[in-house]
């Protein structure tokens, strides 16, 4: 995570895909200057949790979260509406995740999302 500071900003997409990232991890790489233009953002297989998930803020113009294989729950999801420009959304493999958890995002600007293989929500 520490030599993400010295890249450029980007532009479109940051993968961090079975990264071994954690809470803090995401942290720091929410406080490089990259982040802000960030477009599209893949978390899949991290230990990034539903408090990590409030360092998103600094993304603001994220419009792609791929978070496969996560535990999260409501807590979580609450952080995903501060995300103005979020429109795709992949929880599959949530492990935590109820239909109450759900109601706590404001779904009407996602325009695609996925919860597959969610054993909380079949």
């Amino acid at each position: 995570v520490e030599n993400l500071r010295h890249c450029p900003p980007v532009l479109n997409v940051l993968s961090l895909h079975r990264a071994d990232l954690t809470d803090a991890g995401l942290g720091k790489v929410a406080a490089y200057p990259g982040p802000a233009a960030c477009a599209a953002l893949t978390l899949n297989y991290t230990r990034v949790t539903d408090a990590g998930l409030a360092h998103l803020k600094k993304f603001p113009n994220l419009a792609a979260l791929d978070f496969r294989t996560n535990a999260l729950t409501g807590a979580g999801l609450a952080h995903l509406n501060d995300l103005p420009n979020l429109t795709r959304l992949n929880l599959n493999e949530s492990t935590k995740l109820t239909p109450a958890d759900l109601a706590r995002l404001d779904g009407s600007r996602i325009l695609v999302a996925a919860f597959g293989w969610c054993p909380k929500l079949d």
